[in-house]
C-alpha cells in the first residue's frame, strides 16, 4: 500500500510539540504553552515525533510538519499513527472488510507487514524489531525467525533482545536465540526469561525445584531451591540486584547470589530496581512501597502503583484514577478525575511521554463527561488544559 509524498517545510526535529484541542479542533503547543499550531485539525497524534505527527482534516489524514502543512498523505483506512522510533511507527488501520489491523509505516508513508504487527524498541539508539504473530523482523521487514510458540522479552523496557539473546519457545521448551535467529541456548528450559545485565532466570524441567540464574554461554551462575513452592517470582538484575519472591518471602540477592535482606513479608508483585531513582517498587494488597539497594523501606503508599521518580516526581494510579507524587509521597498532582482510559495507542504515547525526561507531564480528565488533556510542568504547575466547550469560529 502507498501514500502520496508531497513537499515539506524544514522544521526543528527535536522540538516537543503537544497536541491541545480548543472546541472540536486540535493543535500544538511547545513545552512552554505556546501555541505553535492553530487549532484547525479534525484529529491528531498526542504529539511530535522525529519532527512530524499524525493528523486528519476533513478527509484528508497523514503526516504533518512542525508548521502544520501536510508532508504525506495517508488512505482512509488508517486511523492513529503512533511515534515514530528511528523512521518507523505503528500505524492502525481498519477496513469493513478486513477490521482492524496495525501496520509498520515510515516516515515517506510506505507501510508493509500487517497482521497486527507491533514495533519493538523505545528510544532511537535502540536496534528497532518488529513482532508479527511471533515472528522476528529486522527493521527492514527481514524475517529473522519464527513462527515460534511464544516469545518472552521485556515489556516494560520494550527491547526484544536483551544481552544479545531472546528467549523463544517451540513446544514446550524454551531457549535463546542470537539477533540473526541462531539458537545460541538450545531449546532445553521448562521455563525461561529474558536476560538483564548478563543473567537470566530459568527452570530445567517441570519436576526441578531448582530456580537457576545462567549467563549468556548457558554457565549457571547461582541457584535457589525452591521445592514445595507453588510459584516464584524474580524482579530485573538492575543496581546489581535482584529481588525473588520464593517460600512466602521476598528476598534480595546481590548479583553473585549472596542475601542482602529478606523483607518481612512475600510481596504479590515485584518490580526491579531502575537506574533512574535506585529504588524497587513491591507491592501487597492494594499498597505499594519503595526500597532501597539494601532493603529499607523507604516509602510507602496506598496506591496501587507508583512509578519510577523522574526528576523527583512519580506516577501513581489508584483504580483508574492518575497523579503524581514526590519522593515525599505529596500529591503535585492529583488523581481525583484524572484517568488513563483511552485508545491503546494513545495511551502509549502518553506513556512514552511521561516515562521521558520531558519536564512536561501529560494526564487524561474529564470535564461535563468529555475526555481532555492537561499538561503539567514537574512543580504541578498547570501549563495547558483543554477547552472542547469553546465554540470554533
Amino acid at each position: 500500500m502507498n501514500a502520496c509524498r508531497e513537499t515539506a517545510d524544514t522544521t526543528n526535529d527535536n522540538e516537543l510539540l503537544l497536541r491541545i484541542q480548543v472546541g472540536d479542533k486540535y493543535g500544538f503547543i511547545n513545552e512552554h504553552g505556546k501555541i505553535i499550531i492553530e487549532p484547525q485539525f479534525d484529529n491528531a497524534g498526542i504529539f511530535f515525533s522525529e519532527g512530524v505527527c499524525f493528523a486528519r482534516l476533513g478527509e484528508k489524514r497523514g503526516l504533518i510538519d512542525g508548521s502544520g502543512n501536510f508532508v504525506v498523505t495517508l488512505p482512509d483506512s488508517i486511523y492513529y499513527v503512533n511515534r515514530f522510533i528511528n523512521g518507523l511507527a505503528e500505524a492502525e488501520s481498519y477496513t469493513s472488510e478486513s477490521g482492524r489491523n496495525t501496520y509498520i509505516i515510515t516516515k515517506s508513508g510506505d507501510y508493509f507487514l500487517p497482521d497486527e504487527a507491533c514495533l519493538i524498541g523505545s528510544t532511537p539508539n535502540d536496534s528497532l524489531y518488529i513482532l508479527s504473530k511471533n515472528r522476528i523482523f529486522n527493521k527492514n521487514g527481514r524475517i529473522i525467525g519464527g513462527p515460534y510458540d511464544d516469545i518472552n522479552y521485556n515489556h516494560s523496557d520494550n527491547k526484544l533482545f536483551n544481552d544479545g539473546l531472546c528467549a523463544v519457545k517451540i513446544g514446550k521448551k524454551w531457549g535463546y536465540i542470537d539477533r540473526e535467529g541462531k539458537f545460541i541456548i538450545d531449546t532445553i528450559y521448562y521455563q525461561a526469561d529474558y536476560f538483564s545485565n548478563g543473567l537470566a532466570p530459568v527452570v530445567k524441567s517441570k519436576e526441578h525445584d531448582i530456580l537457576s540464574f545462567i549467563t549468556t554461554n548457558n554457565k549457571v551462575a547461582f541457584s535457589i531451591d525452591y521445592k514445595g513452592q507453588s510459584h516464584y517470582s524474580a524482579s530485573d538484575f538492575k543496581c546489581n540486584r535482584i529481588l525473588v519472591d520464593l517460600d512466602g518471602k521476598t528476598n534480595l540477592f546481590y548479583k553473585s547470589g549472596e542475601l542482602i535482606r529478606c523483607l518481612e513479608r512475600s510481596y504479590y508483585d515485584i518490580e526491579g530496581f531502575n537506574c533512574i531513582d535506585s529504588l524497587a517498587t513491591i507491592k501487597k494488597d492494594g499498597n505499594t512501597a519503595k526500597i532501597d539497594t539494601m532493603g529499607n523501606i523507604v516509602l510507602n503508599t496506598n496506591y496501587d502503583d507508583v512509578g519510577p521518580f523522574l526528576n523527583s516526581i512519580a506516577l501513581v494510579c489508584k483504580g483508574n484514577n492518575y497523579g503524581y507524587i514526590d519522593r515525599n509521597g505529596k500529591e503535585i498532582i492529583n488523581t481525583h478525575n484524572h484517568f488513563y482510559e483511552h485508545y491503546r495507542v494513545e495511551r502509549e504515547d502518553i506513556e512514552s511521554l511521561n516515562n521521558s525526561n520531558s519536564h512536561i507531564r501529560a494526564i487524561w480528565t474529564k470535564t461535563n463527561g468529555i475526555s481532555c488533556m492537561e499538561y503539567y510542568d514537574i512543580k504541578g504547575n498547570i501549563i495547558w488544559s483543554d477547552m472542547p466547550f469553546i465554540k470554533n469560529e
